[in-house]
């Protein structure tokens, strides 16, 4: 009898688990994510939870299989249709995306949506990671990515140039026919450059804006890092010689450089990589 009561207690321990672990995987296997920002779509993968994504946005390029999902658009010209077609369970976004009356129509629609800051900084980076791993039941895995970053930051800030001297860095997101698009004080590239050792050539604006040839020569920056899909088929010739760069001591001393632009502005799991190469670039010129 007892032997009975003991097997029984088993099986039913045994059913109760393989129950539970049951559960789990539908809950995972219904989450439909909708992902907009290439630094959050980063954090996704980053922590193996790609297998929830159904969408993504055109900045989601990194790691290359983002690129293979259905794109809903932007990230600040979002469709609801476009969105909502993929019938997701759960919106991320960044306090980028938009517009706003688009995001109302999404979650009117009955769609929760996830909105994460955009602090240019490691720490804000950090508490994305662990609001996106909350929300995906990643808990553990955000904790191991989150040492991981703090690990990987402390090794490049001690590789960081101790010279007090800072080049002056200008950052171009565009080259249109018209002015170059320049990144001003408190915008991404501002933060990035600074936290790789710079100085931004442009201070007396924020965000980005266009910049007049004038505006240029008075800037005069050491270092110019030009968004790599801004450059797309121009030769180094022909950033060397644009009317708008050519006057400048980066283009005097060979120092314009195309960059990674998710890398770099991204504010993902890749956050020290950035730093590193980005202080590379504008201290070596490479």
């Amino acid at each position: 009898m007892k032997r009975t009561i003991s097997f029984s207690f088993l099986f039913f321990i045994l059913m109760v688990c393989s129950s539970s672990v049951f559960a789990e995987n539908v809950s995972e296997n219904k989450k439909r994510i909708v992902s907009v920002g290439g630094g959050l779509t980063e954090i996704i993968f980053a922590l193996g939870a790609q297998g929830t994504l159904v969408g993504v946005d055109t900045t989601s390029k990194y790691p290359t299989e983002a690129t293979a999902l259905p794109q809903v658009g932007y990230q600040r010209r979002l469709s609801a249709e476009g969105v909502l077609s993929l019938n997701p369970s759960l919106l991320m976004v960044t306090t980028d995306a938009g517009p706003e009356d688009v995001l109302q129509k999404i979650k009117g629609a009955g769609v929760p949506i996830i909105t994460l800051s955009k602090e240019y900084t490691v720490e804000g980076v950090l508490k994305n990671i662990e609001k996106v791993a909350e929300a995906l039941g990643k808990v553990d895995e955000g904790h191991a990515l989150i040492k991981k970053i703090k690990s990987d930051y402390i090794k490049v800030t001690e590789s960081l140039p101790e010279s007090d001297k800072k080049p002056s860095v200008a950052f171009f997101i565009s080259l249109a026919k018209g002015s170059p698009m320049a990144g001003g004080k408190d915008s991404s590239a501002d933060h990035m450059i600074r936290m790789a050792g710079g100085k931004n050539a442009f201070q007396s604006f924020t965000s980005y804006k266009p910049i007049s040839q004038e505006s240029m020569i008075v800037a005069s920056p050491e270092v110019i890092l030009i968004a790599r899909h801004a450059a797309k088929g121009m030769s180094d010739a022909d950033l060397y010689s644009h009317k708008s760069l050519s006057q400048t001591p980066a283009a005097k001393n060979k120092k314009i450089i195309v960059v990674d632009t998710l890398l770099m502005l991204g504010y993902g799991p890749r956050i020290a990589e950035a730093i590193g190469v980005v202080s590379k670039q504008i201290h070596s010129g490479k």
